[in-house]
């Protein structure tokens, strides 16, 4: 599967049995409309069987149909938000990519959508929702407590005239972890749309995002879109004068440095991202100590790819993803809360 999304003419070459495992693979990470979109943009598409096509194309169309149920939230939302909170709206991840008309978020599919604003219009905002309609998804006190003083977004919520989920932030990472980006210059340095009142990160700050989202908040596992996101952006915005040279800067400022390592790594030894010999000599320098380091990449490896379908899902939890999960955890948290934590949900579990 990474094999055709790095070399799209390989598609020609893939038996019948090859699809079979690849389509699974592809639909298993939300990689399927990607994958269909990167053949069609290489004419790769009508090389392949029938019905491998069919499937391909269908995807592609989802991701499409899924796109505008995002876009209709976005521009109620900015009919809602736009007088009173204009300025300070910032789209994230999926539908920032469409605002900015990327060609990475062509086929990519959308699961809800996320907004930021400062922390400060936070409540004014949540009090706005609620009176359209928006509902939280998780009434209960203790997940409220959770979202509202550990996290980095209110619940999610939901709204009965849209089908999708809907995730307010105020910042990029949980409130808690032990690295604290700039909130302040996320939204100083953001970009207009042509979306009405909505703003989007700038380039160098939309990479972070993804991959602090990938590398630190996250255990990795089964998340080969997000690596795909983070090879798409880097191929779009890399070409732009000076791009390198500010992400590695925003990197260091922002303390996201590391994990913008761990993706340039993957990046690199999976997708064959192109990034210059100079970046790579900066970067080089961010990456973990060892032995931890080696452990920790070795782990993501194993994490990363979805599970074989093949198999019982059962026996594929391995220790790189108890490893991962830990990690993710005291990131996250810091050990007495994440200790606090963890004591509740296990003793409230049904």
């Amino acid at each position: 599967m990474l094999r055709v999304l790095k070399e799209p003419k390989f598609a020609e070459t893939v038996s019948l049995a090859g699809w079979d495992k690849i389509l699974r693979a592809a639909r298993a990470t939300e990689l399927l409309g990607i994958l269909g979109q990167r053949l069609a943009a290489s004419d790769s598409l009508n090389s392949v069987p029938t019905v491998v096509r069919n499937h391909l194309s269908g995807a592609r169309v989802v991701a499409e149909h899924r796109k505008r149920l995002g876009l209709t939230v976005v521009r109620s939302l900015g009919r809602l938000l736009g007088d009173r909170f204009g300025g300070q709206l910032v789209l994230l991840k999926g539908l920032a990519y469409v605002a900015q008309n990327l060609r990475m978020s062509s086929g990519r599919m959308f699961d809800d959508v996320d907004i930021m604003v400062p922390r400060s219009q936070l409540d004014a905002l949540e009090k706005t929702l609620l009176e359209d309609g928006w509902v939280t998804e998780k009434p209960d006190p203790y997940d409220q407590r959770y979202y509202r003083e550990w996290s980095h977004e209110l619940p999610p919520m939901r709204n009965p005239r849209f089908a999708m989920q809907l995730d307010v932030h105020h910042t990029i990472i949980p409130v808690t972890s032990r690295v604290k980006p700039d909130v302040d210059l996320l939204f100083v340095n953001a970009a207009s749309t042509e979306y009405g009142p909505w703003r989007v990160l700038c380039p160098e700050d939309q990479v972070l995002h993804a991959c602090a989202h990938l590398f630190l908040d996250s255990d990795c596992a089964g998340k080969l879109r997000e690596l795909a996101d983070i090879d798409g952006m880097l191929r779009e915005f890399g070409p732009a004068t000076n791009f390198w040279h500010a992400l590695i800067d925003r990197a260091t400022l922002h303390h996201l440095h590391r994990y913008l390592w761990f993706a340039v790594t993957f990046c690199r030894s999976w997708l064959d991202t192109p990034i210059p010999s100079e970046s790579l000599m900066r970067i080089a320098r961010f990456g973990p100590s060892m032995p931890l380091g080696y452990v920790t990449v070795q782990a993501m490896r194993r994490a990363l790819p979805p599970p074989d379908l093949d198999l019982p899902a059962a026996g594929q939890r391995t220790l790189s993803h108890a490893f991962l999960a830990t990690r993710a955890a005291l990131l996250r948290m810091p050990l007495p809360l994440l200790a606090y934590h963890t004591a509740h949900k296990l003793l409230t579990r049904n």
